[in-house]
């Protein structure tokens, strides 16, 4: 069992009935308190979710990114292994194999 504001002591899952008289205006209060802490929560949250958004865009660019630099590199590498090889058979061809 727990308690609500005024001490009163609750049942579990037993909805707690709003006071009335002058508490009533501090319960608005503290609701208009609590519902523009949630809109402002919400809006921080999808903030935050844009920028999510934006930051795995970015990271799917960069890998494809790294993809082509990668292919790239593989031809490079494989012209600059050609070269030796082209080189040392013409030579065993002149010099007669």
């Amino acid at each position: 069992m727990g308690s609500n504001m005024l001490g009163e002591t609750t049942g579990k899952h037993r909805p707690v009935s709003l006071p009335d008289g002058e508490h009533s205006g501090k319960w608005e209060e503290h609701r208009m308190l609590v519902l523009s802490e949630l809109t402002r929560l919400q809006e921080r949250d999808n903030q935050t979710q844009d920028k999510l958004d934006a930051i795995s865009k970015t990271l799917v660019g960069l890998r494809i990114d790294v993809a082509r630099v990668q292919v790239k590199a593989g031809i490079w590498g494989a012209l600059a292994g050609i070269i030796p090889v082209t080189l040392a058979l013409v030579l065993y061809i002149l010099k007669g194999g």
